[in-house]
């Protein structure tokens, strides 16, 4: 049987999101259904040298819709998906 994985948005990413145009907005909101069931495969490479303060043995992955990234952390021993970033391209690896 899969596990299911809840997911915990923060809240700047989720004022982000909840920003975007209508059609990227439904994208992601698409997105979000695949992740909680897969969130190994549904993304767009995952990244190195980053930790997440709150896991740091969590792996950190990034999604792409157009010009906007999403990052996320996978912690499978409590079964949750973290997305601690959202923004546009330019200006989500700052401060990481």
């Amino acid at each position: 049987m899969n596990k299911k994985y809840s997911i915990k948005i923060h809240k700047k990413a989720s004022k982000f999101i909840a920003k975007l145009p209508p059609k990227v907005k439904k994208s992601v909101e698409n997105w979000l259904a695949v992740l909680e069931h897969d969130p190994y495969n549904a993304n767009d490479g995952k990244m190195v040298n980053i930790e997440f303060e709150n896991c740091k043995q969590c792996p950190i992955y990034k999604k792409r819709f157009g010009s906007i990234r999403i990052i996320y952390a996978v912690n499978d021993t409590e079964i949750i998906i973290i997305i601690f970033k959202a923004g546009n391209r330019g200006q989500i690896y700052k401060n990481i």
